[in-house]
């Protein structure tokens, strides 16, 4: 009847799990845009899986061969998954992997001459084991390196998967220091729990993996995100908002400024003859006057106020917090300034504005009906002009 931890059975746990986890990270590799990286991991998956299928093959039918293959690949998995962390980080691939490299190939020559030279299973353990946790702390000095460059809980994981590696290996090299010297046969049951840390380290490391990939999906839908509302919200030739979130903020603006009892006001103006500038130098040069009139608009409105682009050259500003008095200073320096702004062809932008209060119990669409006559106002007073009107006398 077959112990607890015989070595056969932990083989080939181990041989499922990392088929299992190769084929998990495979997945994700193929399937995801942010799984940079990735590909190293799989390719030590399947190196580990490989390594534990000779394993296998070996207490079955015993060849060097099928060691030596073995030991490649688990002397690699430290620096392929330093590698995959590297490409996942943007971090030179390569740069600065020599020495990870050197110190594997150097272990598993170590390891090859101690077999070619006679020396005992014990000794040969030791070899291993140093080299492997050399390795770990190698990688552990990565993992503490990387500072605030990675999420804090991934490399948490990674740091504990590495520590059980530690852990294991530290053991195996006390309970195989008093063999030295003794044509002894393999602890069977040491190299059981070895496997066994060594499957369990595997499992937090591509949780680790999951979660790192987790947290860029979701940092990527979050930018996304955003900038489907930077879109919705903002006015993409103007970087004002748009009239859809003007509206909107606007009539937030106008409760809250009702509630609170302060006195807010709502301007609009559009350009003049600005339809004649589009036909006659062009669409491209009516944009960039646009652009640089929202500019102005920007730096002339105070602070608390809105403005948006309500559509083609008309623009609106929302003032809280203060009467028609101040609201109109403000309007009149913006059309002055205006006139600083010149076409292509040299001639001088004015614009011509409405200026409203907007009176308790008023929204903003009440609001827009009276801006908008005090704007045909000043289109009739000769352009170039602001019109304040108080919505009670409209």
């Amino acid at each position: 009847m077959a112990q607890p931890l015989d070595l056969p059975s932990v083989l080939i746990f181990s041989t499922i799990i990392h088929v299992m986890l190769t084929f998990l990270l495979g997945v994700f590799w193929r399937s995801s845009s942010h799984s940079i990286g990735f590909g190293w991991w799989v390719t030590n998956e399947a190196l580990l899986t490989l390594g534990s299928f000779l394993l296998i093959a070996f207490t079955v039918a015993p060849h060097p061969l099928m060691l030596i293959v073995a030991n490649v690949a688990f002397f690699a998995a430290m620096p392929l998954i330093e590698t995959g962390l590297r490409a996942w980080f943007g971090q030179p691939v390569f740069v600065g992997m020599g020495l990870r490299w050197g110190l594997a190939a150097g272990a598993y020559v170590m390891l090859l001459l101690a077999w070619i030279t006679g020396l005992g299973f014990a000794e040969r353990a030791i070899v291993f084991s140093v080299g492997t946790g050399l390795q770990v702390l190698l990688f552990t000095a990565f993992l503490l390196g990387i500072g605030k460059l990675a999420p804090r809980l991934p490399i948490r994981i990674m740091l504990v998967s590495a520590a059980v590696v530690l852990l294991v290996t530290l053991y195996r090299i006390v309970n195989t220091v008093p063999a030295l010297g003794m044509a002894l046969p393999p602890d069977q049951g040491l190299l059981s729990v070895l496997m066994i840390a060594t499957v369990i380290a595997a499992v937090l490391r591509i949780c680790a993996m999951l979660l790192l990939l987790h947290g860029r999906v979701e940092s990527g839908f979050k930018q996304a995100t955003v900038q489907l509302e930077q879109r919705a919200n903002v006015d993409s030739l103007t970087n004002l908002y748009s009239r859809a979130h003007f509206e909107a903020s606007c009539n937030q603006l106008i409760e809250l400024a009702h509630k609170v009892r302060a006195p807010v006001c709502l301007m609009l103006c559009d350009m003049d003859d600005f339809k004649r500038i589009n036909d006659q130098l062009g669409h491209p040069e009516g944009d960039a006057i646009l652009q640089r009139f929202a500019s102005l608009v920007k730096h002339t409105i105070r602070k608390g106020d809105i403005a948006g682009r309500l559509g083609g050259d008309e623009f609106a500003v929302l003032f809280y917090g203060c009467d028609q008095t101040v609201a109109r200073d403000v309007v009149e320096r913006l059309r002055r300034h205006t006139a600083e702004i010149t076409a292509a062809d040299g001639r001088a932008i004015s614009v011509s504005a409405g200026l409203v209060n907007v009176d308790p119990g008023h929204c903003f669409d009440q609001a827009y009906v009276l801006a908008d006559q005090a704007l045909y106002a000043a289109k009739a007073n000769g352009r170039n002009t602001v019109v304040a009107r108080e919505p009670a006398t409209v």
